[in-house]
């Protein structure tokens, strides 16, 4: 069986869908930039275990990510700072 995987994309833009509640929004924003900057296999915490802070239109998000692409998966705790503009997010920051 052949598996082809397509290079990964470094965008600064991610779109998510609407969500009712900003949080959850800003979650999955945070989600995204990640897996798009750190390519392979995560294993986020979940929502009640990271940390949200809002400032205006500024969202900081705290949350771990377990990299499981090596042999023992390796903790990360990412901090990812962006901006919404209507539907979009705007990239600012990650901290690693």
């Amino acid at each position: 069986m052949n598996v082809t995987t397509a290079p990964a994309v470094k965008s600064d833009k991610v779109e998510v869908p609407p969500a009712k509640d900003m949080s959850v929004a800003a979650y999955q924003a945070a989600q995204g930039f990640i897996q798009d900057r750190y390519p392979g296999p995560k294993r986020f915490s979940e929502l009640y275990q990271s940390s949200i802070e809002q400032k205006g239109n500024t969202y900081t998000v705290t949350l771990s990510a377990d990299d499981l692409g090596g042999a023992t998966p390796v903790r990360y705790f990412f901090s990812v700072e962006m901006e919404r503009n209507g539907a979009t997010w705007t990239l600012k920051e990650i901290k690693r």
